[in-house]
């Protein structure tokens, strides 16, 4: 008895489109993708401002030279150290032309030509001024005491040589005390005078440092600015990249899709085969007594739609 099986077959226009999005979805997978189809991300140049605030600080701490590579980022620091920017006022590295001295300079004790250069040159004439006062005055004492020697009709007596010898030592002595006392408060002048200027240059370190960092700080953030905008366009090009390398693939997605829905929309059976699975075409001659000619006749039909 004959047995028959049915073969469902979509109509030929699905089977042509299907046929047609296999060979561009192999093409396609077949098909390197490269890092710019894949939008691989990249990254962007040091910016320029970046660039001159990390040389602002090079000068600032007393880097040496940067080496850089080809997108500008910093690689290694070559040559000696050279001159922080505030160094020179505190060591006088790097040269100043004034003030004559540094602060490291004026640490320990006041002396030698710094004690010449920090004395008023004004010191000198008041203390002699102040001491032709005290002889003045020590002369008029002592005329007042030998006139009262002579007042008394001691003059040239013992008690008036031993009072006159007291008087002049005791003046010696007022005179050497103020002497002493101009000296001192000229050496305390000059040291507060050496302090002033110690102050001045570590003052004039700190404004250097400081302003320095507000221009770094600055130009920094104009660096980062630039670094971000740059970068956002590189982001914005490998977004753009991948899309663009995602299309054919979605392209075809998209066509094997449609392909799928309309096949899904067809009703079943739409083409059919009917299979006679009797044996061989020979055996089914022999068997059914059709002959030769039906044997090819039989072997035609196999595949024909029903």
């Amino acid at each position: 008895m004959a047995e028959n099986i049915n073969i469902t077959k979509p109509a030929p226009y699905i089977e042509s489109a299907g046929q047609d999005f296999l060979k561009s979805a192999r093409t396609i997978a077949q098909s390197p993708r490269t890092a710019q189809d894949l939008g691989v991300p990249t990254q962007a140049g040091l910016d320029p401002f970046s660039q001159q605030a990390q040389d602002l600080a090079a000068s600032q701490m007393g880097l040496g030279a940067y080496t850089r590579d080809a997108q500008g980022a910093v690689t290694g620091i070559s040559g000696t150290p050279g001159v922080a920017g505030y160094e020179q006022y505190l060591s006088g590295t790097g040269g100043i032309s004034a003030p004559t001295y540094t602060a490291q300079s004026l640490i320990g004790p006041l002396a030698g030509q710094q004690l010449t250069d920090y004395t008023s040159p004004y010191q000198g004439a008041v203390k002699q001024a102040g001491l032709d006062e005290f002889d003045a005055q020590k002369l008029r004492d002592q005329q007042k005491l030998q006139f009262d020697a002579l007042q008394a009709g001691a003059f040239g007596g013992g008690r008036h040589g031993l009072a006159e010898s007291d008087f002049l030592t005791q003046s010696a002595l007022d005179r050497q005390r103020i002497a002493s006392g101009f000296d001192q408060q000229g050496y305390q002048d000059a040291l507060n005078q050496r302090g002033l200027d110690f102050g001045r240059l570590t003052d004039l370190a700190r404004q250097t440092q400081t302003q320095g960092l507000g221009s770094l700080s600055a130009i920094g953030s104009l660096g980062t600015q630039g670094q971000q905008y740059g970068q956002a366009g590189l982001d914005t090009l490998a977004t753009a990249n991948r899309m663009q390398g995602a299309e054919p693939m979605e392209r075809v997605g998209w066509y094997g899709n449609m392909i799928s829905q309309m096949a899904g929309g067809m009703p079943s059976g739409y083409s059919q085969q009917s299979v006679m699975p009797q044996g061989s075409p020979a055996m089914q001659a022999a068997q059914t007594g059709l002959g030769l000619g039906n044997i090819f006749n039989t072997v035609r039909n196999i595949w024909n739609t029903a």
